[in-house]
């Protein structure tokens, strides 16, 4: 393997790394400091998200809660105008207490970008040991 696409495989796996070494974080906090609760649906719009080059139709559903302290909280979320908006009523959810903006719909996890971090951990360490070992050879 030539020196540039070693040096471009690093930098992948260096940032594949990076990203997924950030939400395996968020990932670890939910689980961690999780806490679940019942929220109220204040209403559910259409409304428009900017997905990189791409505009895209999306239902924003508002919602509000209290944290086992007493603190309001107001959030929302988006997801695919394919699946069913949720209705007036308890919407269980997930959040972080304390943590304004760190909320979510209760089951939907990230489990895929543990994994990408656990594989991306192995490859650096495999791509370590090799530099490793190319250095003692010369």
């Amino acid at each position: 393997m030539d020196e540039t696409r070693r040096f471009k495989l690093w930098v992948l796996v260096g940032v594949l790394f990076l990203l997924s070494g950030y939400a395996s974080c968020v990932e670890t906090k939910y689980l961690i400091w999780g806490k679940t609760t019942n929220a109220e649906v204040i209403d559910a719009r259409k409304t428009v998200s900017n997905s990189g080059r791409r505009i895209v139709d999306v239902l924003e559903v508002r919602y509000t809660f209290k944290e086992e302290d007493g603190t309001v909280r107001k959030e929302s979320f988006t997801q695919s105008l394919n699946k069913p908006a949720p209705s007036g009523g308890a919407l269980p959810i997930e959040y972080i207490p304390g943590a304004p903006g760190k909320s979510r719909m209760q089951g939907k996890r990230n489990y895929l970008f543990v994994v990408i971090f656990a594989i991306m951990s192995g490859a650096l360490i495999v791509l370590t040991v090799k530099i490793m070992r190319q250095a003692y050879d010369y």
